[in-house]
């Protein structure tokens, strides 16, 4: 009575194990199959058994996908790259005051200076009128005009605590000016770059 039911169980566990074997290999692919059974695989092979076009067409086939990942590839670095230039290009803050608190840390940057020490915003805000501290002022101003977000004469005037007559001028100056001291224009073209402006016209030479 032991004996049968130790014999049972043992034809019970290979009963299952073997069919566990053949849904394996019925679902299993070439290379699978070939495994489970000890064989070598039977690449493209269809349900009959047959494998038209033998492993040249497995490999053709393998071939086929490879380039065709390779161009996805290829198209995905190119979306990337794109994605990566416009966040270089960008721009940033434009306000009126972004655009003279960046100006002033250029004129830092190139070595402005005006009696030994550098310009600050609150030297271009002051009342002073020397021309030393004028020069600088009207390319802040020009430059506010020219590249700020809602840069009209009035707002920018209000800014540097001036009316806006004055802004209108340094715009008419802004040649002269660039002439005379070549570290504003170099300053203003590093303003403009910062900020990814187009630089003005009279950065280039003409006011």
């Amino acid at each position: 009575m032991i004996a049968r039911a130790r014999s049972t169980i043992v034809d019970c566990g290979y009963r299952e194990a073997a069919e566990r074997r053949e849904r394996l290999v019925a679902n299993a692919s070439p290379a699978v199959r070939a495994r489970i059974l000890g064989t070598r695989p039977a690449y493209g092979a269809n349900s009959e058994g047959t494998a038209p076009g033998g492993a040249q067409g497995e490999v053709d086939r393998l071939q086929r996908e490879i380039r065709e990942l390779a161009l996805e590839q290829k198209t995905m670095q190119g979306e990337l790259e794109a994605l990566r230039r416009q966040q270089a290009m960008a721009p940033a803050s434009r306000a009126i005051a972004d655009v003279a608190r960046r100006f002033v840390a250029d004129l830092a940057h190139v070595g402005y200076r005006i009696k030994g020490d550098p310009v600050t915003l609150t030297d271009l805000q002051s009342p002073r009128r020397a021309q030393a501290w004028c020069r600088p002022r009207m390319v802040a101003m020009w430059l506010c005009t020219s590249i700020a977000r809602e840069g009209s004469t009035p707002r920018v005037g209000r800014f540097f605590a001036r009316d806006h007559t004055t802004v209108l001028h340094a715009r008419q100056q802004i040649g002269r000016v660039l002439k005379q001291a070549p570290e504003l224009r170099i300053a203003a073209l590093a303003t403009c770059a910062a900020l990814g402006a187009e630089p003005p016209a009279g950065l280039h030479g003409q006011p």
